[in-house]
């Protein structure tokens, strides 16, 4: 990252630049691992000035998780408006389809590949009570935005809930960009439908079969039907 250019900027201006560091150096190296000089040498200021415009290293942290999410749901609502606008209008209208659309650009988050990873850092630390705290209300807030956007019913958001957990998870191990991935991978990074390609997606040779005991379940289940297959009990 190049380090950002020193210049008379106010106080709003630091803060907002050193938010920004923060995320890329929170998502890099976690809550703990996550160095405020680092991010003091990133935002052109010193350490101490970092301290004063946020008190602690875990302010500073929760602050850029809250930008992180906010600017995630502004990245979303943009999504659903231009340029993917006539994909959600006319007689492409269903929540399924809001759902693919934005599914799609889940997975275009890796170019800003900061915006998934802080996030599983913000998960990894939640064993913190004022972390785990804003993540649940920052969570919320996604999910929302979501219902509310999509028009989607409680369950419809849980099952994609579930299928954006596992797209996180897929394109953090790079499954997105893995030729020949394993069919667990493949299906970790499926949006309904078809594959990150856009082609259907078919199974190939080395696929591995169900384990014993375990029942097969359709590779373009929902998570709500894939858990109900899988023997775990309904709500």
């Amino acid at each position: 990252m190049a380090t950002l250019a020193r210049s008379r900027k106010s106080a709003s201006e630091r803060q907002e630049d050193v938010i920004r560091a923060a995320i890329e150096e929170f998502a890099c190296n976690g809550y703990h691992g996550g160095s405020t000089q680092r991010i003091a040498d990133e935002a052109g200021i010193s350490q101490a000035y970092v301290l004063r415009l946020f008190g602690t290293k875990k302010a500073l942290f929760i602050a850029a998780l809250e930008r992180n999410c906010r600017d995630m749901i502004q990245i979303w609502d943009d999504t659903l408006g231009s340029p993917f606008k006539a994909r959600i209008t006319g007689t492409q209208r269903t929540v399924e389809e809001r759902f693919g659309v934005l599914g799609e650009s889940w997975i275009a988050f890796h170019e800003e590949d900061a915006t998934l990873r802080m996030l599983l850092q913000a998960l990894a630390a939640a064993s913190d009570e004022e972390i785990r705290r804003r993540l649940s209300r920052e969570l919320e807030d996604i999910h929302t935005w979501l219902r509310k956007r999509t028009d989607a019913s409680f369950d419809e958001a849980q099952a994609f809930w579930g299928q954006l957990m596992m797209l996180m998870v897929g394109v953090a191990i790079g499954a997105h960009v893995t030729p020949h991935a394993a069919q667990w991978a493949r299906s970790a990074i499926a949006i309904p439908g078809q594959s990150p390609t856009g082609e259907p997606v078919a199974a190939t040779p080395e696929d591995s079969p169900p384990r014993a005991g375990m029942p097969a379940v359709p590779e373009r289940a929902s998570a709500a039907e894939a858990m109900k297959m899988s023997g775990y009990p309904s709500s």
